[in-house]
């Protein structure tokens, strides 16, 4: 008898066939890491909108009636891009008009990713996106939705017990 011809798997046929790549590192950095680097970014960020003129003009002035503090930032495991959450605090006339500082603020995106990269010792600075936080306005709808449930609920009590009055 002659020999008996086996077909070749899935995975040697790729490898002959030189379907498969060679797998390249993803670039992740390791939790620890993430956390330091989000700190630091998270500090140098803050100093930046404490003392740099242009983000301070770009609030309003900077005066005491205005002005931003990084709520939060969050940094991708890749180092390569960073979300910086930022409340806004003061006299704003209106929701337009703190559209428009964050607006302002966001069209600083690249003047504060170049001054993280001075302050910060990377080897490439990461991709920097600035949004308003929310947070504060939704605590806000949330305390006023509970103050009108306090006073549906106090309503309905004072109608209870005029209603039992009259029984």
């Amino acid at each position: 008898m002659g020999a008996i011809a086996m077909p070749l798997g899935v995975a040697a046929q790729g490898r002959a066939a030189g379907v498969f790549r060679r797998r390249v590192a993803t670039g992740m950095a390791a939790p620890k890491r993430v956390a330091m680097f989000t700190r630091q970014v998270q500090r140098e960020v803050s100093e930046l909108f404490r003392s740099d003129p242009e983000v301070l003009r770009a609030v309003g002035g900077g005066g005491p009636d205005r002005f931003a503090s990084v709520a939060n930032v969050h940094v991708t495991n890749d180092l390569g891009h960073v979300k910086v959450y930022v409340s806004l605090f003061g006299a704003f006339a209106d929701e337009l008009d703190r559209a428009d500082a964050v607006s302002e603020l966001q069209a600083l995106e690249g003047h504060v990713r170049t001054a993280l990269a001075r302050r910060m010792n990377v080897r490439t600075c990461p991709v920097v996106r600035i949004y308003e936080d929310e947070i504060k306005r939704e605590a806000d709808n949330v305390e006023r939705l509970m103050e009108r449930i306090a006073a549906l609920d106090e309503q309905r009590r004072a109608d209870h017990r005029a209603q039992d009055e009259t029984n």
